[in-house]
This record gives structure tokens, C-alpha cells and sequence, in this order.
């Protein structure tokens, strides 16, 4: 599970949202990467200066911003600005399971720098990174608790002013990744021109991927992931902060699950091989279909533990699904019903027919 701006391995894929006690959302997002672009003889030169120089990492500890979410009214679905329907779940069906594929090699590219990209619908200004330096292991917790058997402080605190909407580009190392939030595309392109991004961490644009993402995503943020490991490597979290201030309805759950590994555009009718583990927390959701999840790591930072989900609803997925990201509903969930709907992004055509449940 994830798009990646160039040929790339993942595996182990644990991805998934949880709410803040005052309504921030948190995406976490886990797993092993391998870059299978191939190598340059040389790194690519920038082609212009950018202004935007990269965060620095802050250990002090955080909680969740006292800033109001807001709300849209409940039972009324407000479409897109384009006038596409989005995200319905009124014909969506649960698929009998099928088996795993196997995949091919994908072909090389001829850059050194590789990248994945996320999807956050927010503003660039008030989408927060997370250090989860000392909780390295919570997803791996959370997959387990998940698994059927026998049953802090922020990164990149700097000078800008959250919800100022003059910021367009945000450059934050962490771990393998020099993560890269930008407004559009054009933001998108500049950031990657500049010594910002580290030679061998920088990838090529790859223009018709982010052209895609700006179209697909109206409005919202993209970040980035940029690295260059050719071997396996599990790097830690990544666990961003945000408000649902693009989503059409902010009472929807988005997990951003979309997939190609190949380098080219997602193909948004295809159907795909999955492998990894989806979990979602509210602060409604219902206890009784929750599981309670042990955190391993005895010395998370505190401004770190206090965010962490005490229950999570998920599962663990393998087989065929039509491509596209997952999408749940406040309402389902706080009935006990973890009914994820696999769905396009909000600004690609829509289509009721075939419309699935993980």
C-alpha cells in the first residue's frame, strides 16, 4: 500500500487514523521500503534556489492543538467543488476473499532519489510531524493487537504561524525520510529543485504523478516522503497531525491506501494486491468492537503517549481490492461498524458501480 514517485519495494504496511481528544486527526504510516530506482552516475542538479530551508527537529513535548475542528452538518454531504460525487457508501458491497498474485519487478528509472506520497487534506501551515523517536515500535503493537491469534514532541517546530495561508512549502527531516509538504504542485517542484532535499534523497519530479495528486486531491496538501535506501529498511512512524479542513464532510475517517509501486500514475480502475493493516480510532467509536492495544516501548516521550489511541477497530488485509484509498464513517463507527469503504480520491471521476468494503 502506497504511491511511490519512482520504482520502490514496500512491505509490512501498517497505516491508519486515530482523533485527537478535541478533534485532530493523526495519520500513522509504517513500513519497510526499498528503492529500485536505478542508481545515476550523477545526482541531478537543482534548477532553481528555493527560499524554503529545512525544519528543525524539536524535543519538547506536545498535546493537541486547542484549536476547534470544524464541524459540517450531520446527514448532509456537500460535494466537491467540481460537482463529482464522492465517497458513497450507500452501493458499496464486502468482496469474498481472494488470493494474493504475484508481482513482477517493476522497471527502473534512471534517478537516485525515490519518494512516497500521502495525501493530507489541510493546510500546509497547520499539518504537524510527530517524533515518534520513542515509540518506534506502536504500530508493530497496534498490528498485533489486531492480529487473530490467542488474543515527544513535534518535529519541525519553527516560526510559522499555524493556519497562515501564505505558507506553501514545509521541509522536515526524520529518519530515513526528508519529508516534504507542499501547497500544489508548483510548491511541490521548487522544494525538489532545491539544496533542501539532499542530493541523494531527491527525486526526480515526476510531473504527470503530482499533476494526478493535485487533481485528484483538490485543495489538499501533499507530503513527500523523500529517501534512498536500496536495501529493505523499516524506518520509524510517521505520524502526522492535521484538521479535516478539505474533506468534503470532516466527520469521514481518509486513510490514504491508493497504490503503485511502479513509478506511473495509480490506475484508479485496477484492482490490486494488498498486505498490510488498516485501524481507525475515534473518540465515539464503540468500546465493545474495540481492541485495547499494549504499547511495548517503556519510555515514550509524554507529549507523544498522551496522543496514542488506548483501542483501535481494524484488520489486517490480504488479497485483491479495487485500488483506491479507504474512507470510514463517524457514524458507522460509533455504532461498532468498521465498515471501510474503498473509495477514488475525492476529485476523480466517480463511479457507484462496484463500490467495495475492506
Amino acid at each position: 500500500m502506497c504511491v511511490s514517485l519512482h520504482p520502490a519495494r514496500f512491505s509490512d504496511t501498517v497505516v491508519g487514523i486515530f482523533e485527537g481528544k478535541n478533534g485532530r486527526r493523526y495519520l500513522a504510516y509504517q513500513n519497510v521500503a526499498a528503492n529500485l530506482a536505478k542508481l545515476s552516475a550523477g545526482t541531478a542538479k537543482p534548477v532553481a534556489p528555493a527560499s524554503t530551508a529545512a525544519d528543525t527537529i524539536s524535543t519538547a513535548a506536545t498535546s493537541d492543538s486547542k484549536r476547534p475542528v470544524r464541524r459540517g452538518s450531520r446527514g448532509v454531504r456537500k460535494l466537491p467543488v467540481s460537482g463529482k460525487a464522492s465517497w458513497n457508501f450507500e452501493s458499496a458491497v464486502t468482496p469474498a476473499p481472494s488470493a494474493v498474485s504475484a508481482t513482477t519487478a517493476p522497471a527502473t528509472a534512471t534517478t537516485s532519489g525515490n519518494a512516497m506520497i500521502l495525501p493530507i487534506p489541510d493546510d500546509v501551515s497547520n499539518i504537524e510531524v510527530i517524533d515518534t523517536t520513542t515509540c518506534p515500535a506502536f504500530l508493530k503493537d497496534i498490528r498485533s493487537a489486531l492480529t487473530p491469534r490467542s488474543r515527544g514532541g513535534m518535529l519541525g517546530s519553527d516560526s510559522v504561524r499555524r493556519g497562515s495561508k501564505s505558507v506553501e512549502v514545509r521541509i522536515i527531516n526524520f529518519d530515513v525520510y526528508t519529508i516534504v509538504i507542499a501547497k500544489n504542485a508548483a510548491a511541490m517542484r521548487k522544494a525538489l529543485a532545491s539544496d533542501a532535499v539532499a542530493a541523494d534523497r531527491r527525486p526526480a519530479l515526476n510531473a504527470d504523478m503530482i499533476k494526478a495528486y493535485t487533481k485528484w486531491y483538490p485543495g489538499w496538501a501533499i507530503a513527500v516522503c523523500c529517501f534512498n535506501n536500496a536495501d529493505a529498511k523499516e524506518a520509524k512512524p510517521l505520524l502526522f497531525s492535521y484538521e479535516p479542513s478539505k474533506q468534503a464532510n470532516p466527520d469521514d475517517f481518509f486513510v490514504p491506501t491508493l497504490d503503485a509501486h511502479d513509478g506511473k500514475v495509480p490506475n484508479l480502475s485496477a484492482r490490486v494486491d494488498v498486505d498490510h493493516t488498516v485501524f481507525v480510532a475515534t473518540n465515539d467509536m464503540s468500546s465493545s468492537r474495540a481492541t485495547s492495544v499494549y504499547y511495548r516501548d517503556s519510555a515514550i516521550a509524554l507529549g507523544v503517549a498522551e496522543l496514542l489511541p488506548k483501542a483501535v477497530m481494524g484488520k489486517v488485509l490480504r488479497g485483491e481490492y479495487k485500488n483506491g484509498d479507504i474512507i470510514f464513517r463517524r457514524s458507522d463507527l460509533a455504532l461498532g461498524k468498521f465498515n471501510g469503504l474503498r473509495a477514488l480520491p475525492p476529485g476523480a471521476e466517480q463511479s457507484a458501480a462496484g463500490a467495495e468494503f475492506i
